[in-house]
């Protein structure tokens, strides 16, 4: 790529080198449906709409992703219906006579599909159209005279900002105009906005021609250049700064981020969305999901929030500045303005960038480097509490994820920031900086009442920023009502039965049903707000529909008056609300076309909100858009030059009874959570365990009279330490057992054993065998009268036809077969789960567990696939079924396992989850029978007295209570959860085991076909990805190796192969490494080792290499090992198109090692 720096000064945008070869679309149809046109997608929807015009030539204001319709992609989304057509959009303007003219292209069939003249239309001013002002101004004799007589003689001082004229009544709407403001600067890196002139131009764009030199007469005379210089460059003010004063304040995250991208799809915390870009309205979202953590279910939020429009009137009626009134977004492109960011000034911290890919005027791709900035932020509290009686303290941090964007418009910055938070809140926040526009005052002038004299003779003038956010709601479903809300005092008078104090206050709530009632404005006395509700989810505490709530309370009105040019254009910026019922492509609430608009009603090219509202569509429970007004009037202070403070100025959508509960709770409080960099500031203090606040443990009546309060205290300390690992938020790590540090602080207070606080990243619940034994006999003696009980209800689907009161995740459907009424289906499509869930009630002693399920069938199945069914009580994951390409169509199976607790359970979920991944379209489950029944069984095993420990227990006892004796497991594994043996009893055990002769070892290779040298489809390993192959290389040391190809929106890759009879020290190796990269701008690749449940060291790959790399690992257990997963997890991520990775010698052998303790007998 080549700077473009000869025709768009000051902006850091490449142009892709010219390139005549035919685009390469192999990808499409990997690409979200909703990711901006790639270089190449551009390349091929130029060559399209230039084949289609030829003979014409054309000029491309704009060449952009045509958006599929909304039931196109929901249909996509939901699997019943295809991908959608990759299409572009573009305006072009015939070179020669001006004509505008609206078209479609499918790019993948190559064709035009519409083509639409439109007319009494002004397109956007591209970056390209601006620098024709200052260009051909310079060389103007007009304007060299207009300098001249000011005393400026070199043109090359001269600087123009360029603007779309709102209105000049000399030229009407037949040219394209534009106006330029007129500077000067002393030196290269002057501030122009200090020295405004006197004077402005009007052109022509198309025709390249100066149509107008307007100067401004006082009294006759021209007004004085003010020479006066006020620099903030360092080379002028250097010599003011103050060293040493603010010490560096460095944001770290040494585990790295929480986000996880896919492409332009990113999840955070719960959060789902896909991140869009396009020219006019810079970043778009798309597709907001956020996971209830309460309901065990994801739940959509938005359809489409984007930043549509956004006028700047001046105050000042004079002329020129009644002219000026600019709609950035509309007139310019917020996306086309946007700045490439500089990493730690821009954005800081842990910074992931993507890039924007624009057309030029010639329809070439453009690309601007580093457009949009991801990162996360502190957020200071989420919540806190302290009670006063036993001075306990809890209290958690919040955090944020900021997806933004910087723009310059001329003279201002404009910062976007999409936040969102912890608690489930939607913040935009827009920061304001960079200069005033200025204009020199004449001597006998005074700069009020219409502006601010921020330096002698330098004029700024008032203004305002009415920004228009457009948010598509999707509040739990597609359907959603707004609610307007106001506080309000009681109507009912002091003294009166109903308010006898005179203090009831409450909300006043009206449900808007047309658009016309639903124009409204903001009202301060009433502190109003919106709700946007979904009547058809009623919160079941609340009573009432959940809603997300629009909190703004930076609402200007337009000061503008009624039947003013900028009144009619800003029609927008007239209401703080407007709500819509949805239409496709209706998007710009100026109209698509806003540069020299009037503004009238019913423009047959051009409709705007005024026209949308009189339709006076239905709004209540139907797809509906909102669209949010707010900002701020700006009267200039001096502190606002020569370069301004930012000034921010937000929208927030905020969860109202959406949830259950407070949405949080899931994040772990800050005492679970040691921060490290976190200091005294002046060393003063020293904390005792390092916690990030005072916590309180207060004894349990249940806990241990023997138990010392050492012992109490160095547990806590070792469980918030080992927490910090359990917790991290890498995403390439997979703890085992998610409720670790709660079980932890619950059961493990007496017995820990040195070791543990040694052990990296190991989490270790602990038994004593006396206290086992102990616990074992309390619950088979003195237990009440047993009846065996059924406790699920609608076991086998046949009360009613909605299957309640199961919930589900997943598309569902209710079919009739054989063995009874009805069954429940789960359809699951590629890479997505589903999952079956009913809350239990009261729940004590033992219980079996039972299921029938099948898998009814596969559709477009193109090779393997890899599925788990995984059954759960409460936090018990019972056994994993690992269905197979076999089970397809065949008849129901029956799955059984146990359950049990000894102490009351009063609430527990009862779900089974099926997760699928391959190389298939959908796959459908068929359930029936469910049931969990309470046994009467003395000799039933039963779990430790707590809910939080029948996911660890029985698990680490059974698979890693002897683990801890070897030495390697902790240094291996990343994220092992390990069930200790009491100090006493481990001894005891370790010294009946080392007398044991151990059993000889033989060095064995136990992968087969390592090499993927005995067949060409790769038996027996298996795989999951789009594409998978096997490549006879010549140059490599073996015969064959495998082949991965990778595109930027795939999930991870996986290739595995099943390995028996385990038992020892293993060492793995294999060697890798990245063959080809198409359209590369940097990636990297991980190779994440997985043997079982353990993770193993990963390699990493960010270039093409040659020889191949090489990746190793240890592994070992002490228990026999009959079957288990070898799996190699293969990520990447980055800017390219695609990239080709080959594998080959991949071994896992095992080694003699005489120091390796043997198993225990």
């Amino acid at each position: 790529m080549i700077p473009d720096t000869s025709s768009i000064a000051g902006y850091t945008i490449f142009r892709e080198e010219p390139n005549d070869a035919a685009p390469d679309l192999s990808s499409i149809e990997h690409t979200h449906p909703l990711d901006p046109l790639s270089i190449d997608e551009i390349r091929a929807a130029t060559k399209i709409i230039r084949s289609y015009a030829s003979p014409k030539t054309l000029k491309f204001n704009c060449l952009t992703l045509r958006e599929p319709l909304k039931a196109e992609y929901s249909a996509f989304k939901a699997r019943t219906g295809p991908r959608p057509a990759r299409r572009a959009f573009a305006i072009v303007i015939e070179r020669g006579n001006g004509q505008v003219s609206e078209v479609i292209a499918n790019i993948r069939e190559g064709k035009v599909e519409e083509w639409k003249n439109v007319s009494d239309v002004g397109p956007t001013l591209t970056l390209e159209d601006l620098d024709v002002c200052e260009r051909i101004a310079r060389k103007d004799p007009r304007v060299i005279r207009a300098c001249e007589e000011l005393g400026i003689t070199d043109m090359e001082k001269i600087f123009i900002d360029a603007w779309a004229i709102g209105f000049d009544d000399r030229w009407g709407y037949e040219r394209r105009l534009q106006q330029g403001l007129v500077y000067y600067r002393a030196s290269p890196n002057d501030n122009q906005y200090a020295h405004p002139l006197d004077f402005s131009v009007v052109l022509d764009t198309e025709k390249e021609e100066v149509l107008a030199v307007d100067v401004r007469l006082v009294n006759g005379e021209r007004t004085k250049i003010p020479l006066t210089s006020h620099n903030y460059m360092p080379e002028f003010i250097g010599e003011n700064y103050i060293d040493g004063t603010l010490k560096p304040i460095n944001i770290t995250q040494p585990q790295g981020v929480s986000f996880r991208m896919r492409g332009n799809e990113i999840s955070w915390a719960g959060y789902k969305m896909h991140i869009g870009f396009n020219y006019r309205e810079g970043i778009v979202l798309s597709d907001v999901r956020m996971e209830d953590h309460h309901e065990h279910r994801e739940r959509t939020l938005f359809n489409r929030i984007s930043v549509v429009e956004m006028v700047v009137p001046y105050g000042n009626p004079d002329p020129p500045h009644h002219r000026k009134h600019a709609f950035d977004v509309g007139e310019y492109g917020t996306g086309l303005m946007t700045n490439s960011l500089k990493l730690g000034c821009d954005c800081k911290g842990a910074i992931h960038y993507l890039d924007a890919v624009m057309a030029t005027g010639d329809g070439d791709p453009a690309v601007i480097k580093n457009a949009i900035c991801i990162h996360e932020e502190d957020n200071g509290l989420l919540y806190k509490h302290t009670d006063y009686r036993d001075g306990s303290v809890i209290s958690a941090r919040d955090r944020k994820l900021i997806i933004s964007q910087i723009i310059t418009a001329a003279n201002y910055e404009y910062g976007f920031y999409h936040t969102f938070t912890l608690d489930g809140t939607y913040k935009l926040e827009i920061k304001l900086t960079g200069m005033l526009n200025t204009y020199c005052m004449h001597p006998s002038e005074t700069a009020a009442p219409y502006g601010t004299e921020v330096a002698p003779t330098i004029n700024a003038h008032n203004h305002q920023h009415i920004f228009s956010l457009r948010v598509d709601p999707e509040v739990d479903g597609p359907n959603n009502t707004v609610v307007q809300n106001d506080a309000l005092p009681s109507e009912a008078e002091v003294g009166s039965a109903e308010n006898p104090y005179g203090n009831g206050f409450y909300a006043k709530n009206t449900p808007y049903k047309t658009s016309k009632e639903a124009s409204s404005n903001y009202s301060h006395e009433t502190q109003r707000s919106w709700a946007i509700t979904n009547p058809n989810s009623i919160n079941p505490s609340a009573k009432k529909p959940v809603a997300y709530k629009i909190l703004n309370n930076n609402c200007p009105p337009l000061l503008a008056k009624p039947g003013s040019v900028v009144y009619n254009r800003a029609a927008f910026a007239r209401k703080s609300l407007w709500v819509t019922p949805y239409k496709d492509y209706e998007i710009f609430p100026a109209g698509d076309y806003v540069c020299q608009s009037t503004g009238i009603e019913n423009h047959p090219h051009n409709s705007n909100i005024v026209d949308w509202v009189n339709r006076d569509g239905n709004i209540e429970n139907t797809d509906i858009v909102c669209y949010i007004q707010f900002g701020l009037t700006h009267f200039p202070r001096t502190e606002d030059f020569p370069v301004m403070p930012a000034e921010p100025v937000s929208v927030m959508l905020r969860a109202s009874n959406f949830y259950q509960k407070n949405p949080g709770l899931w994040v772990p409080p800050s005492a679970l959570c040691v921060d490290a960099a976190s200091k005294d500031a002046f060393g003063e203090k020293k904390e005792e365990g390092g916690s990030c606040c005072a916590v309180s443990v207060v004894q349990s009546e249940t806990s241990s009279p023997v138990e010392s309060e050492a012992t109490s205290t160095a547990l806590f300390e070792t469980s918030l330490t080992l927490s910090t690992e359990a917790l991290s938020t890498d995403p390439t790590s997979e703890p085992l057992v998610e409720t670790t540090p709660t079980t932890l602080i619950e059961t493990t207070s007496t017995d820990v054993i040195e070791t543990t606080a040694t052990t990296e990243a190991t989490t270790s619940a602990v038994l004593t065998e006396e206290k086992s034994t102990a616990l074992a006999t309390s619950t088979t003696t003195g237990a009440p009268t047993c009846v065996e009980t059924q406790v699920v209800v609608n076991p086998g689907f046949d009360d009613n036809t909605s299957g309640r009161p199961w919930i589900h995740t997943g598309d569902t459907i209710q079919e009739v077969v054989a063995s009874s009424p009805n069954s429940l289906g789960i359809i699951v499509g590629k890479g997505d789960g589903g999952l079956l869930r009913q809350e239990l009630h009261n729940l004590k002693g033992n219980y079996k567990f039972s299921f029938r399920w099948t898998i009814a069938e596969v559709d477009q199945l193109l090779g393997d696939f890899s599925c788990t069914v995984q059954p759960k009580v409460g936090d018990t994951e019972l056994p994993v079924i690992i269905p197979g390409p076999m089970d397809i169509g065949t008849d129901f199976k029956l799955a059984t396992g146990t359950w049990s607790t000894e102490s009351l359970v009063d609430l527990a979920s009862l779900s089974i989850r099926v997760d699928c991944t391959g190389r298939y379209y959908r796959m459908k489950y068929r359930f029936d029978d469910i049931t969990l029944t309470s046994v009467c069984d003395d000799d039933a095993e039963p779990l430790i007295a707590s809910t939080t420990l029948l996911e660890t227990t029985p698990t680490t006892l059974a698979e890693t209570a002897s683990t801890t004796l070897v030495e390697t497991t902790h240094t291996t594994t990343e994220a092992t959860t390990t069930a200790v043996l009491s100090e006493e009893s481990s001894t005891t055990l370790a010294a009946s085991t080392t007398s044991t002769e151990a059993e000889a070892c033989i060095e064995t290779q136990v992968i087969v076909n390592p090499g993927f040298d005995d067949n060409r489809n790769g038996g027996p390993w298996g795989y999951v990805g789009d594409n998978f192959g096997l490549d006879n290389v010549p140059y490599y040391s073996a015969p064959h190796s495998l082949r991965v190809i990778i595109y930027p929106s795939d999930s991870d890759h996986m290739i595995s192969q099943t390995l028996r009879n385990l038992n020892g020290k293993y060492a793995l190796s294999y060697r890798f490494k990245v063959q080809e990269a198409v359209n590369d701008r940097g990636f990297m690749c991980s190779v994440r080792p997985k043997i079982g449940d353990t993770f193993l060291q990963a390699a990493y790959l960010d270039q093409l290499s040659d020889p191949f790399v090489e990746g190793t690992g240890e592994w070992s257990t002490v228990d026999d090992v009959d079957q288990t997963e070898f799996k190699l997890i293969i990520g990447c991520f980055g800017q390219f198109e695609g990239l080709q990775l080959h594998f080959d010698d991949i071994t896992l052998t095992e080694v003699c090692d005489t120091d390796l303790k043997p198993k225990i007998e």
